[in-house]
């Protein structure tokens, strides 16, 4: 089944990170998707998952600081959850400039996947969020650096002067939260 049509009836939004089957969904999917008003792009897709729900599914919501979860559980297993974001407020190693959410709605991309049209991030805007979600988490999931080698990997022409450039202009990176704090210097005592 394809994402469609679960987020019909979307405005303002960008598909976060899309896994490599998007639009095709399989069970287990998340897809994070960041959205302009959450609590208008809540009612929307619990109202598309409620008309998929059969016996045997549930969808269920939780509510947090930045984020909507809304999961579509089906025979007591998650079938597909969907991350509504509106602001990176919650990260703890990163401070996210306020305006990095509009920015990446205003400077969207449609792309049309067979005969479905859907909104991304730009290329850019794309790498500093797998390069924000590496740095956020790679301490605890390792598994997170599968997002720095996508950024190798796709980072036109190796510029990586100013895609560094770009990525300061939205983000500062908070050291004092890492796990293992660098080494003190050694002082040599003055003479």
């Amino acid at each position: 089944m394809s994402i469609k049509s679960y987020i019909s009836g979307l405005d303002n939004y960008v598909i976060l990170r899309p896994s490599p089957d998007f639009p095709n969904v399989k069970p287990g999917s998340d897809i994070d998707i960041l959205v302009e008003d959450r609590k208008y792009a809540e009612k929307i897709i619990v109202k598309n998952f409620l008309s998929e729900v059969e016996e045997g599914c549930e969808v269920v919501v939780s509510v947090e600081k930045s984020h909507t979860h809304i999961d579509l559980i089906k025979n007591t297993s998650l079938y597909i959850r969907i991350d509504l974001i509106d602001s990176f407020i919650e990260l703890k190693k990163i401070k996210i400039s306020k305006a990095f959410p509009i920015h990446i709605l205003t400077n969207k991309i449609e792309k049309k996947i067979g005969e479905e049209t859907f909104f991304f991030a730009s290329s850019l805007d794309d790498l500093l969020i797998r390069y924000i979600e590496y740095i956020e988490y790679f301490e605890m999931l390792p598994t997170k650096e599968k997002h720095l080698r996508y950024i190798y990997a796709n980072l036109p022409d190796g510029d990586w002067n100013y895609f560094i450039d770009y990525c300061y202009r939205f983000i500062k990176i908070i050291h004092s939260t890492y796990q293992d704090a660098p080494p003190q210097k050694e002082r040599s005592p003055l003479l």
